[in-house]
Parts: structure tokens; sequence; C-alpha cells
């Protein structure tokens, strides 16, 4: 469907990122794009990213110092995946 489960992480931490396309071909190329604060490699906000030949694409986030939400949205072709990271303590089931 698109949306992932919710990732915690610590305010800063940079983690590494692998999404497969079954259904693509190695060498389409995707879209990744940071929403709500936080980079990707190289204190990039976006970037082009081709599929490897096992149909992945590999990056790293890192969230900023605020506590959050963090979405990562990687567009291929008319599909939207999103990634949905949470920097800090886990919350109450709640107050979610």
């Amino acid at each position: 469907m698109g949306h992932f489960p919710r990732v915690y992480i610590q305010p800063r931490q940079t983690v590494p990122v692998q999404v497969h396309f079954p259904e693509a071909e190695p060498g389409e190329v995707a879209v990744v794009r940071v929403e709500d604060g936080g980079h990707l490699e190289n204190g990039v906000p976006s970037r082009v990213a081709k599929l490897d030949t096992d149909k992945n694409i590999d990056f790293t986030f890192q969230a900023n110092a605020d506590l959050g939400v963090y979405h990562v949205i990687i567009h291929k072709g008319d599909e939207d995946r999103v990634l949905d990271f949470w920097a800090g303590p886990e919350t109450p089931l709640a107050n979610r």
C-alpha cells in the first residue's frame, strides 16, 4: 500500500534504508525526498536514485535534533511510498 510501519530512532541518528520494488526493473529511477526535516546522505533533502540489480534503492536518512515525526517519500512512476520515522522515545498508544 506504500506506507510502512513507524520506525523509532533517536534525534540526530543516521539510519541506513533499503526499499525493494519487486514489480520494477533494475535501472528504473525514483526520487527520494525528505518531508519534515532531517536529510539524506551528504546533507541533501532529496535525490534521484536508480534501482540496483536486485530492484532496491539504498540511502541513509538522518533526523534533526528535534523530537517528532519525519517522513521520507519515495516517488517512482505513479506511486509514492512513505517511510515514517519517529525521533525520540516511543509514545504511549493512547497519545499517538
